[in-house]
């Protein structure tokens, strides 16, 4: 994959992740207390299996938005690289990555051998 391309393609998947990120953020209520968000005054009289759903769901969404702008800085880095000259090098061993594995993950940072678990 030619620079370029990948330049194109990392920005589209930028904005698509942050656009994405806004909206939980805007929808999910994460700038607030829990208390708040759920619109109880106290967390007394609430059941608590109510109570730990509210938990389980602000939970999920803090994860999602950490997973989010964990995603975020992964392209943002790889834009960096590009400037850098180094795209489509191996952090770990300096060889080429697959251009195939770029087109499905231009944001990939090893090669097939050196890829992390935490990475797919």
């Amino acid at each position: 994959m030619d620079t370029s391309s990948a330049r194109s393609r990392l920005h589209d998947e930028l904005r698509d992740l942050r656009q994405t990120l806004e909206k939980r953020r805007e929808t999910a209520g994460l700038d607030e207390s829990q208390q708040d968000s759920t619109g109880e005054l106290s967390s007394h009289d609430q059941h608590p299996g109510d109570s730990g759903t509210a938990t389980f769901q602000r939970t999920r969404d803090l994860s999602i938005e950490d997973h989010l702008e964990s995603e975020i800085e992964e392209v943002e880095a790889a834009l960096e690289r590009i400037d850098q000259g180094s795209y489509g090098r191996c952090e770990v061993c300096d060889g080429e990555i697959d251009p195939k594995r770029l087109r499905a993950r231009p944001h990939a940072r090893f090669c097939r051998e050196h890829r992390s678990d935490t990475e797919e």
